[in-house]
């Protein structure tokens, strides 16, 4: 017979079940800082010249992006106000967070490639 003590561990195994469970698998590897990436919002202004932000992305992602740098060429202030596509690899917090005029997210991106996908953010 079950006692009060064996009914509460099972039931805190099935719930670390279902977590595990439901957990998404290789999250920690989709988000390699090698990998290319590509994410797709909304391009704003940092706040500061040159510095820019992708927002209101969906479907699980963060909801804002932060340009930590963009290659030689790439005029991402063109895009400003746009729904766009940016390609290329994700930085590290602590390495993006140095440079004082890189605008405070959860994710930061060299940006490698942009591409519209709306000229308005509707």
């Amino acid at each position: 017979m079950f006692t009060r003590s064996s009914s509460v561990l099972l039931t805190a195994v099935l719930a670390v079940a279902c977590v595990l469970a439901l957990a998404p698998v290789g999250q920690a590897e989709d988000m390699s800082i090698s990998k290319p990436h590509s994410a797709v919002g909304c391009l704003r202004n940092g706040g500061a010249p040159d510095t820019y932000v992708l927002s209101n992305r969906g479907h699980g992602a963060p909801r804002t992006m932060s340009i930590a740098s963009f290659s030689p060429g790439l005029d991402l202030a063109v895009h400003l106000g746009q729904k766009v596509q940016i390609s290329g690899t994700l930085v590290p917090a602590t390495e993006a967070e140095a440079d004082p005029n890189v605008p405070k997210a959860l994710t930061y991106m060299n940006v490698t490639a942009i591409q519209t996908i709306s000229a308005t953010c509707q």
